[in-house]
């Protein structure tokens, strides 16, 4: 049986077009259901649903998580962030694209 945190994970490498592993491996996860971490998932998730409005589709937001380079995370993409910070790294993602929902420059 999959977990909550698999189905969401599922669902979105569905609505992308990629497997899950594929997108597993961008955000630094295990895709086995054991070793699946929700927080992380959750996170992306979250910060999906933030950018997608900036972007034509779904694919180009995900294009942009994972190859977008950011300055302030010293040219790495979010993806890159989440996959060498961890936690800490997906809080940082989220309040970089909550400052720029509210206008905030890089």
């Amino acid at each position: 049986m999959k977990t909550s945190s698999q189905k969401q994970a599922q669902k979105l490498a569905n609505q992308l077009g990629i497997s899950l592993q594929e997108f597993c491996a961008q955000i630094g996860v295990s895709s086995s259901k054991e070793n699946l971490d929700s927080e992380t998932v959750s996170a992306v998730i979250t910060i999906m649903d933030e950018v997608n409005p900036w972007f034509e589709s779904l694919l180009d937001a995900w294009v942009w998580f994972t190859s977008s380079r950011i300055k302030g995370f010293g040219d790495m993409s979010p993806s890159e962030v989440f996959r060498q910070r961890g936690k800490a790294g997906a809080d940082s993602i989220l309040e970089y694209v909550a400052s720029k929902n509210m206008g905030g420059f890089e």
